[in-house]
């Protein structure tokens, strides 16, 4: 038992490295790889059969699936906002769900190999139009507008026909959502998808509040204040932003800040340009690595945690990229004198501030070479 244990996990850590060449190894009609790549994880020995069957679904039909739901959906893979090219999937026998950014994707193994192309295809197109939804949101109204025009383009109306059969069988918000977008035309539903897209790409940001206290709206408030104030549409790479008291501000699966600033509106800012750029550093993890190793190169003794460094060797490397970056947005909304002052009052990642501020030349250059050192959420 120990050993097929430890197996399948090591199974799990190779497998973004196979999926990075499954390209080379698996040549298709297309002869490229696919735009996204799928790791495909098994969760027990029994499902290796399950994850072989997917591997070669992907590996056939993956070019034409994400180009096809990018036409559909009109959103890229690539985009900022909706960014998610490297994918863990999990196969299991348990009913498929997407994920949700940094969550990992569940695909059912005893699906058909119908069924399992049909499900890549419908929990995909959940992950990339993410950034439009409330996480908690029920989408697949609005997925449906578009998910099945996929189906029908890559393998026929009938075949598109019966997997829609096969999903209004797992229960009745399927049916309701099916029976919802079947009723129009397919020149109606897109449409209507279109004009969705439009609608919530027209807010700035969805401000949600944790527990909806006094101190939380005034956070909401301020951020309101902050955004009609300052142009910030060059670092808006995700648009849900949670405001929460007591908490430490993050970037993923949801940007959250506190309320620890309500008195200091440029340090509020800043903190939601650092966190928006961890979103920007995230949607490139080719050109992100390639950074990194230049940086554990560059300081072999970067510190290892807190209160110099971040919460671990790897964070502190990613961090010199975040908080030059930083650095660099502050300096054009408020001026360099501004951002050096706020950026040097920081009581955490002085060692990380110290470097950035004290030699930024040199990170910016390597973030240069590998083309993150403008980021600009316009397109």
């Amino acid at each position: 038992m120990t050993t097929n244990f430890h197996a399948v996990r090591l199974m799990g850590c190779l497998a973004l490295v196979c999926a990075a060449l499954a390209g080379r190894q698996t040549a298709t009609a297309q002869d490229a790889a696919p735009p996204v790549r799928i790791a495909f994880v098994p969760q027990s020995a029994e499902v290796a059969t399950a994850v072989a069957e997917y591997e070669s679904i992907w590996a056939e039909h993956g070019r034409r699936v994400a180009e096809a739901i990018e036409r559909k959906s009109g959103l890229r893979f690539v985009t900022p906002e909706y960014a998610d090219t490297a994918i863990a999937a999990n196969v299991v026998e348990a009913p498929s769900n997407s994920g949700y950014r940094d969550r990992p994707m569940r695909l059912r193994a005893s699906y058909t190999r119908a069924t399992k192309l049909a499900t890549l295809i419908h929990e995909l197109g959940h992950r990339l139009q993410s950034g439009l939804f409330r996480e908690d949101e029920e989408e697949h109204q609005y997925l449906f507008l578009w998910v099945y025009d996929v189906w029908v383009e890559l393998q026929g109306k009938a075949w598109a026909d019966e997997q829609v059969a096969i999903e209004r069988r797992r229960g009745a918000r399927y049916v309701r959502a099916w029976d919802e977008a079947l009723r129009f035309t397919a020149a109606q539903r897109a449409e209507r998808w279109r004009t969705l897209v439009a609608e919530r790409t027209a807010r700035p940001v969805d401000i949600r509040l944790e527990a909806g206290t006094a101190l939380e709206q005034r956070g909401r408030e301020q951020l309101e204040r902050i955004l009609s104030t300052w142009d910030l549409s060059r670092w808006l790479f995700t648009r849900v932003v949670r405001i929460q008291s007591r908490v430490i501000p993050h970037s993923h699966p949801v940007l959250t800040l506190n309320t620890q600033y309500l008195a200091d509106d440029t340090a509020q800012a800043t903190t939601f340009l650092h966190e928006q750029l961890h979103w920007f550093v995230s949607a490139h993890p080719g050109a992100r690595d390639s950074a990194l190793a230049e940086l554990r190169s560059l300081y072999p003794q970067a510190p290892a945690g807190p209160p110099t460094g971040a919460r671990d060797l790897e964070s502190t490397y990613l961090h010199l990229i975040v908080c030059l970056l930083e650095f660099d947005s502050a300096r054009e909304l408020f001026g360099e004198p501004s951002a050096r002052r706020t950026l040097g009052g920081w009581r955490h990642y002085s060692w990380i501030y110290q470097e950035v501020l004290e030699r930024p030349g040199v990170i910016r250059a390597i973030l240069r070479k590998y083309g993150l050192d403008s980021p600009d959420a316009r397109g």
